[in-house]
């Protein structure tokens, strides 16, 4: 199983945590790139790099915090982001595209990084999709990407009629 793994650096506790949680996907057997400061990521074609992980991955993991909502959307929130953001604007734009042009979140989950995140630091777009609690559901986390097979049907909410239909996985 491949995943993406994609978030905005809160702090360094917050880049430890997310590092930790990549380390931990490959230790039980996934291939998991983060979307920056990754090893295999090259230092001339960055762009290119993450537009491919995206691609290639079965799952992406949108690593929610404060500062991901800003980042993500800066739009919405009204704030300029800084260089080192424009890679979760850039990412967010291409899930959104993706959600869109689908219809379905069905390929992405939230993992809600740290004490200090809560749900409404997701962003609305990602509202639907399955979220875990990292680390307190770690467990869940490597359940539901390693063992696809015993994911409980999930129900996700379209935005198309209002948010009133649903799409069972």
């Amino acid at each position: 199983m491949k995943a993406f793994v994609t978030f905005a650096c809160d702090s360094d506790q917050h880049l430890r945590m997310v590092v930790n949680m990549t380390l931990c996907l490959e230790r039980n057997g996934a291939r998991a790139a983060m979307d920056m400061f990754h090893y295999t990521m090259p230092t001339d074609d960055k762009i290119g790099w993450i537009r491919r992980m995206y691609a290639e991955a079965e799952v992406i993991m949108v690593c929610i915090s404060p500062q991901y909502l800003i980042q993500a959307d800066p739009l919405m929130t009204n704030v300029t982001v800084n260089g080192n953001g424009l890679h979760t604007s850039l990412i967010y734009r291409m899930i959104r595209r993706e959600i869109e042009v689908t219809g379905t979140c069905r390929r992405f989950i939230c993992v809600m990084v740290g004490d200090d995140t809560t749900p409404e630091d997701i962003p609305v777009l990602l509202r639907g999709c399955p979220t875990f609690l990292w680390p307190a559901q770690y467990g869940s986390v490597l359940s539901y990407l390693l063992m696809p097979n015993t994911r409980p049907q999930i129900r996700f909410m379209s935005e198309s009629d209002g948010l009133k239909t649903y799409t069972q996985l």
